[in-house]
C-alpha cells in the first residue's frame, strides 16, 4: 500500500478544499460583478441628471423664445418704429431674436456635451476581463514583471563552505 493517509489528510479533503477553492471564486466573481453593475447605475443615473437639466433648460428656452416673440420684441419693435420705419424696427427686433436663441441653444449644446458614459465602468469591466482571461489560460497579468533569473551556478565571490568537503573527506 503505497498510499499515505493520516488521520489529517483524508482523501476527499484535496477535492472538497478545490470545491471550496471554486466556489469562494465564483462567488467572488459574483460580488464584482454586481459590484461593477452598481457602479454602471450610479455613472449613469448622474448622466441621467445631467440630460435632464439640459432637457430643462432646452425646454425653457423654447417657451420663453416662444412667448418673448410676442410681447417683448412687438414692444422693442414698436419702440424702435419712433426713430426708424417699420420695416427697419422689425428687422432689428428679429436679429436680436437670432442672437438671443442662439445663446440659449449654445447653452444647451454646452450642457448635453457635458453628459459623457459610464468611464469608470468601462475601464473597470475591461481590467476584469484581462485578469480573468489571464486565469483562465494561466497567463501573467500585463502589469506582472517577470522575477529576475536566478543564477545556476555559483559564482566566484561566494563564501567557501567552512564544512569538509568531498575532496577531503579520506585525508589528514
Amino acid at each position: 500500500m503505497s498510499s499515505q493517509t493520516s488521520p489529517n489528510n483524508r482523501p476527499g479533503d484535496d477535492q472538497q478544499s478545490i470545491g471550496q477553492l471554486v466556489s469562494t471564486a465564483v462567488g467572488e466573481v459574483s460580488t464584482l460583478v454586481s459590484s461593477q453593475i452598481e457602479l454602471a447605475k450610479a455613472e449613469l443615473r448622474q448622466s441621467a441628471q445631467k440630460g435632464m437639466a439640459a432637457g430643462i433648460a432646452g425646454v425653457i428656452a423654447l417657451i420663453l423664445a416662444f412667448v418673448l416673440v410676442f410681447f417683448v420684441f412687438l414692444t422693442i419693435a414698436f419702440v424702435i418704429f419712433i426713430w426708424l420705419p417699420l420695416w427697419a424696427a422689425f428687422l432689428i427686433t428679429t436679429v436680436l431674436l437670432l442672437v438671443l436663441m442662439g445663446i440659449l441653444g449654445l447653452i444647451v449644446k454646452k450642457k448635453i456635451e457635458g453628459i459623457k458614459a459610464p468611464e469608470q465602468t468601462i475601464e473597470s469591466v475591461q481590467e476584469t476581463k484581462t485578469e480573468l482571461v489571464a486565469v483562465v489560460k494561466h497567463e501573467p497579468k500585463p502589469d506582472d514583471k517577470p522575477a529576475a533569473p536566478k543564477p545556476a551556478v555559483p559564482s566566484q565571490s561566494s563564501t567557501k563552505p567552512t564544512g569538509p568537503t568531498p575532496s577531503s573527506k579520506g585525508t589528514p
